[in-house]
């Protein structure tokens, strides 16, 4: 996955690859605990003090992991799970799935939708099991105009890359319908009712 390490900075590093592969920036991660935010996206602070160019990159514009799976979807039918973190991308490829995809947030941006809507036959949500995770799979999916499903956690653990290979395997064994999960989670179906009187009252 090219993981690298930044001594100066301290920080584990990410690269950040449009689908066509070319490094569009880095993110980096905090391995001593005591710098915040834990996740930055390098910006002209880092990259000047390293030597480089300053480059600004936005992170909802990245698929992380999608330079890998579009090719190998290119000519196939298949799902893309879509999930958070570099961490739970990982996991879930270790488990043996190839075709999933990091946002790098609890919610999917536009750009991001209409890349995955390029490549995939259905959308399979596995935001973090907590409430932004939530708020972010019911607003990510109202938009989608490919079908949506959503992969039920076990318990209460927050993300893919908390639970062991078989869990993982088992969990998307069991994909749910995004409107069959919305009736089975009452939480879920209040934010998707909230958003469709809020989007009424503005006049859609």
């Amino acid at each position: 996955m090219d993981i690298g390490v930044d001594t100066v900075h301290q920080r584990l590093t990410f690269p950040l690859r449009d689908l066509d592969g070319v490094l569009v920036g880095i993110s980096g991660r905090d391995y001593t605990n005591t710098v915040k935010p834990k996740y930055k996206v390098y910006d002209h602070f880092e990259f000047t003090k390293l030597g480089f160019p300053s480059h600004e990159t936005h992170k909802s514009h990245i698929l992380w992991n999608g330079h890998l799976v579009y090719p190998r979807l290119f000519h196939a039918a298949m799902p893309i799970i879509v999930v958070e973190g570099f961490k739970a991308c990982m996991k879930v490829l270790m488990a043996g799935f190839f075709n999933v995809v990091a946002v790098l947030g609890n919610q999917v941006s536009d750009r991001q939708r209409w890349q995955l809507e390029r490549m995939a036959t259905e959308i399979w949500l596995w935001l973090d099991n907590n409430e932004a995770g939530m708020k972010g799979s019911v607003l990510s999916g109202m938009e989608f105009g490919a079908p949506v499903r959503v992969v039920p956690y076990p318990d209460e653990r927050e993300q893919p890359s908390d639970l062991a290979v078989e869990e993982i395997q088992l969990a998307l064994s069991g994909v749910k319908d995004f409107t069959r999960w919305l009736l089975d989670t009452p939480p879920a179906m209040d934010i998707y009712q909230a958003k469709r009187r809020k989007k009424t009252n503005v006049g859609y």
